[in-house]
């Protein structure tokens, strides 16, 4: 009994290397067996564990096994069930894995393949909270070749200076070839459709054209959101900007929220070209770059309109970024210049570009990367090459600045002295005016700068034109509360330098607001190609010109009621294609009708009741909330801003969503009428 195991061991155990290679029986003994000392050989063992065949005379027990597997199989015929009832467990997981969110650099601009899609059986239902009547992904369509070619050009045409791409030639190549993600597209064709002339696409009113178009790409809202990548950021800021367009400020909202948190769920606040080591770039490689740059500028200042017209906290902050800032646009051509530059937002960084090119054949082999010491004085004349596209961003951050303090710092018991002697506001003025003085010449509002753009039909007049109405719109909204004070009664009461520096910021206020006024006309005529974004800065002007045109001083007034005219015209032009034109022109001639309501009541010897409803002076800023409960509550703007000036019914306004700030100037415009 005691040699029987023992027997089994010697079996179990491997054969050395000699005796299995001459098929003789070994002993296994370590570190030589019996053989191999006997012939006098190497005994080596190897480490690979074969599998020996089956043991002979044990067929029995082989079926026997068998037979015991086939009873375990067939007593357990809940298993493919329970499988299929994990399966919608399993997929969530499977479209949620980790995404690849920071491209190569050998992707080729300017769109990237998305990282990962959600697999095609994923059951509809998981989506149903999005559109109960949207249909699987996979049954998502790709529109047809002639839309496309009709409207995507169309988009370039009219919003290339405000799109967030930095090569449309390259995006509508990867259209032709199908390689661009369909969200992308129908977004494009859905803002895009607006502006065309075809029958077909044609809606009524015309903002709402592109509605077809925007339903497909909501259809594809929940793949968008399990996949970020920068096709689906860009196709998200568009989906935005058609929402804007037909004055859903909910939505708006909602894909502009989307867009920031996918930025930076991308990196895009981080400088790409940061970890790029060689010098000399392809041309690709550089476009790619700078679509990315483009992407997340763009989103950076959706985040700061969306703030300042709803009052609402931003998300993004400029101490987060490391971004450079874009300068590529159509107006730039690889095949006539040979150098350009690019800097950071604080000017601390100066990248100088150099196009390298063949010296027999004259074509592209790539751009030469060469960074500027500023710490050198006699390198700083280099900042003046920086054009229109950075100097509009750095622009947006000042926005971000002044819709922070406005949104924080104006309180319901606000004080004169309180608002006129924050040194934020000094600071503020300082840093638009230093914008200004870092405008080489040829970009600077001068009357030969202007007509020289005046004459030119480039997106580049376009962006003249704007950079400059924006400047002098955020004087405007930095220094209005000026014009409420300084009629006061109490400002007799305090310091004489103070009512200084209140007299000075009115006079800053109006000139600002009569520069705008001058620049309408330029505006109104490139209406179509103007990026919306203007329209609520022209409107915070208008309510200016409205205070201007009740003034005791009657050149004023005939001079306010002048540039009103201008401000109807390009509100006129404007509300074609976007919706939310013919809200803020509503409101704007409504204000127009309440304050002369109250001039005239005042002027008549009356004094306005506090709990009167209808003659309560709106703010300027007021029912201005995109994030209101539905738009379709409120239509009646649409009717009223038909008929004819007087004839307004003034529609409530619900002081739960007005910033601190507009309830302050409410109520102070109020107590000024009423004295």
């Amino acid at each position: 009994m005691s040699e029987q195991p023992e027997t089994k061991k010697r079996r179990l155990t491997l054969a050395c290397n000699v005796c299995r290679a001459k098929k003789i029986k070994c002993d296994g003994i370590k570190p030589a067996c019996g053989k191999c000392i006997k012939f006098n050989k190497e005994c080596t063992y190897t480490s690979v564990i074969r599998k020996r065949g089956p043991k002979q005379g044990h067929i029995d027990l082989l079926e026997q096994r068998l037979k015991k597997m086939e009873e375990l199989i067939s007593g357990t015929r809940l298993i493919p069930d329970m499988t299929q009832q994990q399966q919608p467990s399993i997929q969530p997981q499977t479209i949620q894995q980790p995404l690849p969110i920071t491209p190569t650099p050998k992707i080729t601009p300017p769109t990237i393949a998305p990282p990962i899609t959600a697999p095609p059986a994923a059951p509809a239902p998981q989506f149903s909270y999005f559109n109960s009547t949207s249909p699987p992904q996979t049954e998502s369509t790709w529109p047809d070749s002639d839309t496309i070619d009709h409207l995507v050009p169309l988009f370039f045409k009219h919003l290339e200076v405000f799109s967030p791409f930095a090569n449309p030639t390259g995006l509508m190549q990867s259209i032709k070839n199908k390689t661009c993600e369909k969200f992308l597209l129908w977004s494009i064709l859905s803002v895009a459709a607006r502006f065309s002339n075809r029958l077909t696409n044609v809606g009524s009113p015309r903002w709402m054209s592109g509605e077809k178009f925007s339903d497909e790409a909501r259809k594809l809202i929940p793949e968008v959101i399990e996949a970020p990548c920068l096709e689906h950021l860009q196709g998200l800021l568009i989906m935005a900007l058609h929402e804007y367009g037909c004055a859903r400020g909910p939505r708006l909202w909602t894909y502009s929220g989307l867009a920031i948190r996918m930025a930076l769920e991308l990196d895009l606040h981080k400088e790409p070209m940061a970890e790029q080591e060689d010098k000399l770039m392809s041309m690709d490689n550089w476009l790619w770059y700078e679509t990315q740059r483009r992407t997340f500028w763009r989103t950076f200042i959706e985040d700061k309109v969306t703030s300042a017209t709803t009052g609402r906290p931003q998300m993004m902050d400029v101490g987060d970024v490391s971004t450079l800032l874009p300068v590529w646009n159509s107006a730039l051509d690889f095949n006539s210049i040979n150098e350009f530059y690019q800097q950071s937002l604080d000017g601390s960084e100066l990248i100088c570009y150099r196009v390298v090119r063949d010296p027999h054949t004259r074509d592209i082999k790539g751009i030469l990367v060469t960074p500027i010491d500023m710490s050198i004085p006699a390198n700083m004349p280099l900042l003046s090459h920086i054009g229109l596209d950075s100097r509009f961003i750095e622009l947006f951050v000042i926005a971000g600045k002044i819709s922070q303090f406005i949104n924080r710092g104006y309180k319901d018991d606000a004080s004169s002295s309180s608002v006129i002697e924050s040194t934020e506001i000094e600071n503020l003025n300082e840093r638009l005016d230093d914008w200004v003085a870092r405008l080489p010449l040829s970009l600077r509002n001068t009357p030969a700068n202007l007509e020289h753009f005046r004459n030119e039909t480039s997106h580049k007049a376009t962006q003249f034109v704007v950079s400059h109405v924006l400047h002098n719109a955020l004087i405007v909204l930095l220094n209005r509360p000026s014009l409420v004070l300084a009629d006061m009664p109490q400002l007799n009461t305090t310091s004489s330098r103070i009512q200084e520096k209140i007299h000075q910021s009115v006079d800053r206020c109006l000139a600002a607001a009569d520069n705008v006024t001058v620049m309408l006309k330029d505006l109104y005529s490139k209406v179509d190609i103007v990026p919306p974004l203007v329209i609520y800065f022209v409107y915070i002007t208008a309510t200016v010109m409205v205070n201007n045109a009740f003034s005791t001083n009657p050149t004023h007034c005939q001079k306010a009621e002048r540039a009103l005219d201008e401000f109807y015209q390009f509100f006129n032009d404007m509300k074609t294609f976007w919706a939310m034109t013919d809200k803020l022109y509503f409101l704007i001639r409504d204000l127009y009708a309440v304050h002369k309501k109250a001039f005239s009541t005042h002027k008549h010897g009356q004094l306005i009741g506090d709990g009167d409803e209808r003659f309560r002076l709106k703010s300027p800023l007021a029912d201005m909330s995109l994030s209101t409960s539905d738009y379709a509550t409120e239509l009646d703007w649409q009717k009223q801003g038909t008929q004819e000036p007087g004839a307004f019914s003034f529609p409530k306004v619900n002081s739960t969503n007005l910033s601190p700030f507009d309830v302050w100037l409410q109520e102070q415009q109020l107590a000024q009428k009423k004295q």
